[in-house]
């Protein structure tokens, strides 16, 4: 599955479509990008993202970057689901939409957020269900950046919260490690919104998305 993934990915990258599919809407992440800071309806977190990958990497080898987040994920989902002791071949099924999906691939080959907001939104709640026992702080606080990140990337990446606040009210903690947890996915939360407002002013979201 992930060798048939790669080559689709491949294919695309190198033979069929270079560099990249355009829509408008990449021309206000680009110039949010070059001025590193949000601009007035985009958030600055795929821009942010832009930004990074942009030193030293072109268009081509940005939108490969998302190809390989998509792929990596999928791996690691598979692995969790194996983990937990699903057999190889239902999680290799499991995983098809997301490693072959024709659609998937061709958004990924945009330079548009929605790649790395997928791999932001799994991967939250998936630090906190990797390990059998309880998540440590370490690992909420992970969970807390990841929905932040993504609300950074895309607003309702936001609604992420909705099922941190589900797995807490659920999982059997003590009154002690309940307010731990808390406390440390509020703190991770909110890293970047710190950091956003020390350095470009009050917030580093948009008024409003695309």
């Amino acid at each position: 599955l992930a060798k048939l993934g790669l080559a689709d990915r491949v294919h695309v990258v190198v033979f069929a479509y270079e560099p990249y599919f355009w829509l408008p809407s990449a021309n206000g992440y680009m110039a949010a990008a070059d001025a590193v800071r949000p601009g007035q309806a985009l958030p600055w977190g795929y821009p942010g993202f832009l930004w990074l990958t942009g030193h030293g990497l072109g268009a081509r080898e940005i939108v490969a970057a998302q190809h390989f987040l998509v792929l990596a994920l999928a791996g690691v989902l598979y692995a969790f689901l194996v983990r937990r002791d699903v057999a190889r071949w239902l999680a290799a099924l499991a995983l098809v939409p997301l490693a072959l999906s024709p659609l998937l691939v061709n958004i990924e080959h945009h330079l548009l957020p929605e790649s790395l907001l997928i791999v932001l939104v799994a991967a939250a709640p998936l630090v906190l269900v990797w390990p059998r026992a309880l998540p440590s702080i370490g690992a909420c606080a992970a969970a807390g950046l990841l929905v932040s990140a993504a609300g950074f990337v895309q607003l309702f990446g936001l609604v992420m919260i909705v099922p941190l606040v589900v797995f807490f009210a659920t999982y059997k903690l003590s009154g002690s490690g309940l307010h731990g947890t808390l406390v440390a996915t509020g703190a991770g939360a909110n890293l970047p919104r710190l950091f956003f407002g020390l350095c470009r002013g009050p917030c580093g979201f948009a008024l409003r998305d695309r």
